[in-house]
């Protein structure tokens, strides 16, 4: 087994705690916090860390992959998103009741992509390696009791509501109607599984790759001379003493700056990126038919949020 196929091994027993799996059909996943992983050999970052130094001035890339084109952009996100609010306040028109829903902002699914680990340097300064918070996406305002149950279709204790003021109410609600009109009908689940499964294969087959082994190397190395003991950034997302509830410490964001301080100075993302992408190329081809299914429903998903919020 070559140097960098071993520490692919190694690094394998961390592939859980890879964040921010590519957007597929229009749904993003993201594994928690708390999913447990090996500790990092040598001391504590809480024992022997010492401040990262300043936000670099280079960028770490964007994580931008081939798969990514079988998959909806922020954008295209945000507006499918726009078009459901907007058909779930006509539903509850329809019943006479006022619905706001929560503003859809255009960069409503954008999130740090934290597949090789935390990359954002201004959000490393701020919140260490906890998730920036999301947008508020309540309803404006409380809700009646007639305005859940027409929204959800369901009533206070959880039976189905079928109908308001002799009107009936959709299966599961307005909120449920709007969902599968301009989402679920889009779906092409098995295509939608294929690029998944690209998606989870690539990644994993990555971390045996010997460019990305001698990258994660390069910047091992270079937490190392922080006074940092990280076989991955894997292993530094998903260090137990930063994934606590609450604020970060001033301590979480300092290694924080250092991890992507050092992704600026090894280029580990590029050099990452660039050896998956070679791997995802390989696995499309196979499966090019299939996933051009998957091309199609996500046209047609777009085309009707574009009618819907035209009209």
């Amino acid at each position: 087994m070559t140097e960098g196929a071993g520490r692919g091994a190694a690094m394998a027993a961390a592939v859980a705690a890879a964040v921010a799996v590519v957007v597929l059909g229009g749904c993003t996943a993201a594994t928690s916090g708390e999913t447990a992983v090996p500790k990092p050999a040598g001391k504590s970052p809480t024992q022997s860390a010492r401040p990262g130094g300043e936000v670099p001035d280079g960028d770490v890339p964007p994580v931008r992959l081939p798969i990514d084109a079988y998959a909806l952009s922020d954008e295209g996100i945000a507006l499918v998103a726009r078009a459901g609010a907007k058909l779930t306040q006509d539903c509850m028109k329809g019943f006479s009741l006022r619905y706001e829903p929560p503003e859809v902002p255009q960069d409503a699914a954008a999130t740090e992509n934290r597949r090789y680990g935390i990359s954002d340097a201004s959000l490393a300064a701020r919140y260490g390696y906890h998730l920036a918070p999301h947008p508020d996406t309540a309803p404006a305002g409380r809700l009646t009791a007639a305005q859940s149950m027409v929204l959800s279709g369901e009533k206070e204790n959880g039976e189905r509501a079928r109908t308001y003021h002799g009107k009936k109410i959709p299966e599961h609600g307005c909120a449920g109607q709007a969902a599968y009109q301009t989402r679920a009908r889009y779906r092409a689940e098995d295509a939608a599984a294929v690029a998944s499964d690209i998606d989870t294969r690539s990644f994993q087959t990555s971390l045996t790759d010997e460019k990305v082994g001698a990258a994660v190397k390069d910047w091992s190395a270079c937490m190392k001379e922080k006074g940092l003991t990280y076989g991955s950034p894997l292993e530094s997302v998903a260090d137990r003493a930063f994934t606590r509830p609450g604020t970060a410490s001033d301590e979480e964001r300092a290694v924080a700056v250092a991890d992507v301080n050092c992704k600026v100075r090894t280029g580990l993302v590029a050099r990452w990126m660039s050896a998956e992408a070679a791997i995802q190329r390989d696995l499309i081809q196979k499966h090019r038919a299939v996933l051009g299914r998957l091309k199609d429903a996500q046209r047609q998903e777009l085309g009707f949020a574009r009618q819907v919020l035209r009209d």
